[in-house]
């Protein structure tokens, strides 16, 4: 089951955040958003849009700033459903 980000009631009628419960285990870890038909990815190692269209500019200030607010719960929620792809790829011990 996706994970939807709260967003407040004004927001909620247009715009969708969420960390879905399907996605490729080779991309980075993302929060989708939506407004209508058009979606974005904001990544979740990166903490920017992965992808140039549509343009990132449309995306509310606020819906951003609700994302970086909430950014370790969907850091946790991605991790859930993904353990095999988290967020915080894992540093190889043998690397010394």
């Amino acid at each position: 089951m996706p994970f939807d980000l709260p967003l407040p009631k004004r927001l909620k009628d247009l715009w969708k955040a969420k960390v879905q419960d399907k996605e490729l285990l080779y991309e980075e870890p993302h929060v989708t958003i939506w407004k209508k038909a058009k979606k974005w990815r904001w990544g979740l190692r990166s903490r920017a849009f992965l992808d140039p269209k549509p343009d990132p500019s449309e995306v509310l200030k606020e819906i951003l700033d609700l994302i970086e607010a909430n950014y370790e719960e969907l850091c946790r929620q991605w991790d859930t459903r993904f353990p095999s792809n988290p967020v915080t790829e894992e540093e190889d011990d043998d690397a010394n």
